[in-house]
């Protein structure tokens, strides 16, 4: 009797964990914790940083959006259009066969590849 009890109570707190991760999503792994748009509010390239402000100065904007496994960066005119996969697991923005690793913390994401650094804000 005792192992049946032991069993039901490994069985009750396995589907209490389950729930839980289900209902909070996974924040590590799954992409509904970054979906949405952000904007571009810095970008270096070298010794060189653009900051929103002045981007805003030369009507020049960017945004990233994510959603899902799909993602797209527009420019403010239509000569900066990409298509992208998102792969939420690794963190990575792929197009073309090139990948670009993503660093999210909190409400900002960066892209870093070949010593240009960009850097977009959750709208």
């Amino acid at each position: 009797m005792k192992k049946i009890v032991s069993l039901m109570a490994v069985v009750l707190v396995v589907m209490m964990a389950a729930a839980m991760f289900t209902a909070c999503g996974d924040n590590n792994g799954g992409s509904a914790s970054y979906d949405g748009t952000y904007n571009l509010v810095e970008m270096s390239m070298g010794d060189t940083t653009i900051n929103a402000d002045l981007l805003k100065s030369t009507g020049q904007s960017m945004t990233l959006t994510i959603n899902g496994t799909k993602a797209s960066l527009k420019g403010s005119d239509d000569s900066m259009n990409q298509e992208l996969e998102f792969d939420p697991a690794n963190k990575t923005f792929s197009a073309g066969g090139e990948s670009v690793p993503a660093t999210f913390d909190g409400n900002k994401v960066t892209l870093e590849e070949s010593g240009t650094k960009m850097v977009f804000e959750k709208q």
